[in-house]
């Protein structure tokens, strides 16, 4: 996804679906002006309760001390068969709704 605007759609279609989303980084780096770090997601599927989780890899590129650049890899497979919904169900739906690619 490129731009703050995907981002935001995908974030606010996390809220919507999820309660107390929780980042925890588990191991950070950083060499020159970049920093990457291993995630773990964590939040509440608002229509079950089940707790589910995710991991995910961050690299930022820091300018001017803000975020210039940003990419992201999230586990969202593993975290569609934790919800029960398969690659063929919704999931492609979202991606494409939100613009990914």
């Amino acid at each position: 996804m490129i731009g703050a605007e995907p981002f935001k759609a995908m974030h606010r279609g996390l809220l919507s679906a999820f309660d107390d989303l929780k980042l925890d980084v588990m191991q950070m780096f950083a060499e020159g002006n970049l920093v990457s770090g291993l995630c773990e997601f964590s939040m509440t599927r608002k229509n079950t309760g089940e707790r589910v989780e995710c991991l995910g890899n961050v690299v930022l590129r820091i300018e001017d001390d803000k975020i210039a650049e940003g990419w992201n890899r999230l586990d969202f497979l593993d975290l569609v068969k934790q919800c029960g919904t398969t690659p063929s169900g919704s999931f492609p739906k979202m991606l494409a709704d939100n613009a990914v690619g």
